[in-house]
């Protein structure tokens, strides 16, 4: 397979040599030379175009030589316009003034759209959260994120943990992670969510039901896309953060281009640290069996990831829009304080991982019609987790009595994993009203491991652990997409082929391994109809199959145990959604969705005693939900947003000893719950050269079972708090706030955040507590 894409790869790179492109760049300013801000650039007669940032740059990228004319417009000011002809000796770069009007205009109405709205009005359900717009800020990716209504993220502790995302009422694996469009299998821990600091990302995609063929994935529940900065411009990000817990995070992210030369090269690392020793309350039964409840301290919880990568390549060449070498390393040192629930205290538990990763990247585009990407990348991994401490502990971090056996598991185990990821996707314009693509994601690895203490087989008399597991799956697709009435009606319509091929080590049976074979198909179909330039509708379809994931399979070799046995689980997504300006001056908006899913052969995991887990197929779950956004801004500088999302989880076709949760909801997912947000900026405060932002967040969440409970015990929607229920997680009220300095003499800025300013009793997975107050300081430099 890696064989294929090589060859594909070389191919190609031969063939986009016969065709040409430049990319347009320019500066557009004032008569005083002072630069202007969102000046609409087109060039005609194509459908290229760009809007200038806040020094006044704009750049069209991909542009086929030939004849064109420029049109710029901006409020305020007249028209301009000039003929141009671009080709390889005459690399343009534009210096462009424009003159005001001299009449005065009663309404201001705003055309032009940013790529990030232009994305969230597509046929397919996407939130895009511009991350670089708030990079000054503490905030956290997880906490951004949880901003969006229909989505609720949760960790299982403090900074760096596991986190959970929650899309229409789906979660877990049923949620895939990219970086880039590349699902990021082949990345482990070192993009996680938790512990990415959000200076290296520029946006986030939030893919909502229905996922295109573009990613190349098998969600169920949606997906998280993040995408980093492009490689055809210089920067350099920094910053610096100190916070609660003895919190540190430290990213570089740079780009540099070699002078007269297409050459680029760049530097990107960050580094995370955090004790996570918060304190938390906690009822404890002590010897006399009476129940206290105590003060107490996460004594054993402290995380530190370490990431660097060096990149190198070329950009807007005739034979490469983007060919780029990245040379990745990660390293992960973890502290275990308990398993999946807060009963049994560790203070020994530890786990490490590293990965060395190499990737290669290629697009182009030939003649502005075909669009060619090619992605490949080659991990290897190397887990280690431990269980040797002689001593149990109490939740005060003393040590209460000698063992010999680890404080659950003695274990001293080192897991191999070697990952694999191959990635071609075709666009080609047919027409002005169709578009075809096809793309095809294959994602492989194999792991083996050694551990003195592992378990034996009973049957072979052999380590399953020594054994390698092999997994393969591809996801390919082919869609069309389409566009009638001057492109009020958008659609496409795509089908998927889904392929699994794994054989995993047996832990139980006589067969050393057990091999999985499985083949499907799955289509989907989205329309949209603008009815003017604000208001819309849109409705989705998609028959999908989610095949599970290797950690599924195999397990983590810490707390969740394999299973060999899982089948993948189909569903039927339904997606309907409505959007609006709500007054002439467009500063309110409306935003309503809602989703249909009935899910087969649904993957849920299961709580083996007080530490285990294991996933397994069981019944069949019907998601029924809706969501709301809605905004105000009656200026440049406020804006206000609520979303509220109320989603119905139930299971149905219950057997066995589960027939008495026929119809019951979901366990351990929020049903109800609601994003205030709020910011406000001012320009030169005090004729000072700064700007301030203030920001903040609440966020509402209602009381829900975290374990699974009869259909007669709903809590009510809004009802009295039953929070003495240990199984109930009780409504929780949170709110953050913030202020950010940013100075104009110099690319710096300040940021102070407070999390949980109430001091609430907060809850995350399975009723394990978030901190109380604490608090960040970020500093930030932007070149």
């Amino acid at each position: 397979m890696a064989k294929n894409y090589s060859l594909a790869l070389a191919f190609l790179l031969i063939c986009s040599s016969l065709f040409g492109q430049v990319s347009l760049s320019g500066t557009v300013a004032d008569e005083a030379g002072t630069p202007l801000e969102g000046v609409v650039v087109l060039l005609k007669p194509s459908k290229l175009g760009a809007i200038s940032d806040k020094g006044g740059n704009f750049k069209i990228e991909k542009v086929p030589y030939g004849k064109y004319k420029l049109e710029v417009s901006h409020i305020g000011f007249g028209k301009e316009s000039m003929n141009l002809e671009l080709n390889q000796a005459n690399p343009p770069a534009l210096s462009i003034r424009m003159k005001a009007l001299d009449t005065e205009l009663d309404q201001v109405v705003i055309t032009g759209k940013s790529n990030e709205q232009l994305q969230r009005e597509q046929p397919i359900k996407i939130e895009v959260i511009s991350v670089d717009q708030v990079m000054e800020q503490s905030t956290s990716l997880p906490e951004l994120i949880n901003q969006t209504s229909g989505v609720k993220v949760r960790q299982s502790s403090g900074i760096g943990s596991q986190t959970t995302i929650n899309i229409n009422g789906l979660q877990g694996n049923a949620v895939r992670f990219f970086k880039d469009g590349i699902p990021t299998d082949y990345l482990g821990y070192a993009f996680n969510i938790g512990l990415v600091p959000t200076g290296s990302i520029k946006n986030v995609e939030i893919y909502k039901g229905v996922l295109p063929i573009d990613l190349g994935a098998d969600a169920l529940g949606g997906a998280i896309n993040i995408i980093t900065t492009g490689k055809d411009k210089q920067y350099l990000d920094a910053s610096y953060e100190i916070g609660s817990f003895n919190t540190h995070l430290v990213n570089v992210n740079s780009n540099f281009i070699i002078p007269n030369t297409k050459l680029h090269v760049g530097v990107s690392g960050y580094y995370t640290h955090s004790d996570n020793d918060y304190d938390f309350d906690l009822d404890i039964t002590d010897f006399n069996g009476n129940v206290q409840t105590h003060r107490i301290n996460r004594f054993h919880d402290a995380i530190t990831g370490r990431f660097v990568e060096l990149n190198a390549g070329v950009h807007d060449t005739k034979w490469a829009d983007l060919l780029d070498i990245k040379l990745s390393y990660f390293s992960l040192d973890n502290q275990v304080q308990h398993g999946i629930r807060i009963t049994q205290p560790f203070g020994g538990v530890s786990q490490s991982e590293t990965n060395q990763i190499l990737s290669l990247t290629y697009n182009k585009t030939i003649r502005s019609r075909l669009s060619i990407s090619l992605f490949g990348a080659y991990s290897q991994r190397v887990g280690i987790d431990q269980d040797l401490s002689d001593s149990l502990y109490n939740w005060f971090g003393e040590p209460t009595q000698a063992t010999a056996s680890g404080e659950f598991q003695i274990r001293d185990q080192r897991i191999d994993r070697e990952n694999q990821v191959f990635r071609a996707a075709l666009r080609y314009e047919l027409s002005d009203n169709f578009n075809l693509k096809v793309s095809s994601t294959f994602n492989s690895s194999e792991q083996v491991g050694e551990d003195p203490y592992g378990q034996i087989n009973i049957v072979t008399g052999k380590q399953p652990i020594t054994i390698p597991s092999t997994y393969a799956k591809m996801i390919s697709g082919i869609g069309l997409g389409s566009s009638f009435f001057s492109d009020k009606l958008k659609g496409e319509t795509f089908a998927k082929h889904y392929m699994l091929e794994t054989e995993a080590a047996n832990f139980w049976g006589e067969d050393e391994t057990q091999a999985l074979s499985h083949r499907s198909l799955g289509w989907g179909q989205s329309f949209k109809f603008a009815f003017d330039e604000f208001t819309y509708a849109r409705v989705s379809y998609e028959n999908a199959t989610r095949v599970p994931e290797s950690s599924e399979y195999f397990g983590d070799n810490l707390f969740v145990l394999p299973n060999s046995t899982l089948e993948p689980e189909t569903s039927d997504n339904i997606n309907l959604g409505f959007a609006t300006n709500l007054n002439k001056k467009n500063t309110l908006s409306l935003e309503i969705n809602a989703y249909y899913r009935d899910t087969k052969n649904f993957i849920r995991v299961f709580p083996l005693g007080l530490i285990n887990s294991i996933n397994r197929n069981s019944d069949t779950q019907i998601t029924k939900g809706i969501e709301a956004n809605f905004k105000v801004q009656p200026s440049e500088t406020s804006s206000i947003s609520v979303a509220i999302t109320y989603q119905d989880l139930r299971r149905t076709e219950t057997t066995g000893a589960d027939r008495g949760l026929e119809g019951s909801r979901t366990p351990n997912v929020p049903y109800f719950f609601t994003n205030l947000s709020a910011r406000k900026s001012f320009n030169n405060p005090l004729a000072l050269p700064l700007k301030l932002n203030v920001y903040g967040n609440y966020l509402f969440t209602e009381q829900y079972y975290f374990i699974a409970s009869s259909k007669l015990l709903d809590p009510p929607l809004f009802g009295p708090s039953a929070s003495a229920i240990t199984s109930l997680i009780p409504r929780q009220h949170q709110v953050n706030m913030g202020l950010s300095c940013i100075l104009e003499a110099v690319p710096l800025s300040l940021n102070f955040e407070a999390i949980n300013v109430l001091n609430s009793i907060l809850y995350d997975d399975f009723r394990i507590p978030k901190p109380f107050r604490n608090f960040r300081f970020k500093i930030t430099y932007r070149l």
